[in-house]
């Protein structure tokens, strides 16, 4: 799927690995400042609109009863992604995939010049073509 597999993400529809990682990243940054923003909007109207003004009573109340609400949702996705930053955050740290934390599992290491597919030599070198001569 992609170099250096991390996970599949199904809120970008998209396998996440070593070129698209820090696209992730930002992406979970900006849906965290998208959270706080709406969390302080919220904040904002409901201290701004408490004496009542412009509203009847029963409309107040239906409208806080919405925001309280809406906050309530908006706090509890914040948290998770908040969550999910953190745990991306200390991967990167351990110099680890999501797969590799989650199935206990870490690929051989690449050693120098030690043959095999895992190492240096084994992907940069070309593959022999087959049915080709070698001279």
């Amino acid at each position: 799927c992609v170099l250096r597999y991390d996970h599949h993400c199904p809120f970008v529809k998209n396998c996440i690995g070593r070129r698209n990682y820090v696209f992730f990243c930002g992406f979970l940054a900006a849906v965290a400042s998208l959270g706080m923003s709406v969390l302080i909007g919220i904040y904002v109207w409901y201290t701004g609109t408490s004496t009542g003004d412009g509203f009847r009573k029963a409309e107040l109340i239906l409208v806080n009863v919405l925001m309280v609400m809406l906050g309530v949702v908006t706090a509890a996705l914040l948290l998770g992604v908040v969550v999910l930053g953190i745990f991306h955050t200390i991967l990167v740290c351990l110099g680890r995939t999501t797969k590799e934390a989650l199935t206990g599992r870490r690929p051989p290491p690449i050693v120098p010049g030690g043959g095999g597919a895992r190492t240096l030599v084994g992907l940069a070198a070309p593959l022999a073509r087959s049915g080709s001569s070698q001279d």
